[in-house]
């Protein structure tokens, strides 16, 4: 599976997923990881915790669950390409740390 993005910068950096104005989201995502809100810091993710935020994700698909739950500044049917898009990526993410164990994750609150 190819990744729909590209490696930047010197450090290889890529940003997977995106969910700027979605605290809903965000807080599941961080509380899945135990991080603590409010802290600009970057937590590490590992291969065994994609699986559960990919399940976190796909509950936001449903069209009533995102409406209840997102919390968010964006209409359900603006931010739907974006959660299916970053289901792939964590996908793709999962498959390739097994190959590359030496490959370092991070989840990255600036809020």
């Amino acid at each position: 599976m190819k990744p729909a993005f590209d490696f930047r910068g010197e450090d290889n950096t890529i940003e997977l997923i995106y969910f700027r104005k979605c605290w809903g989201i965000r807080g599941k995502i961080l509380a899945k990881l135990h991080c603590v809100e409010d802290n600009d810091s970057e937590t590490p993710v590992e291969a065994e915790d994609i699986l559960p935020i990919v399940k976190i994700l796909m509950k936001y698909l449903d069209k009533e669950y995102y409406e209840n739950n997102a919390d968010s500044i964006w209409e359900y049917n603006e931010y739907k390409d974006n959660i299916q898009q970053s289901i792939i990526n964590l996908m793709w993410l999962k498959m390739y740390m097994e190959s590359h164990p030496e490959v370092t994750a991070y989840f990255y609150d600036s809020y």
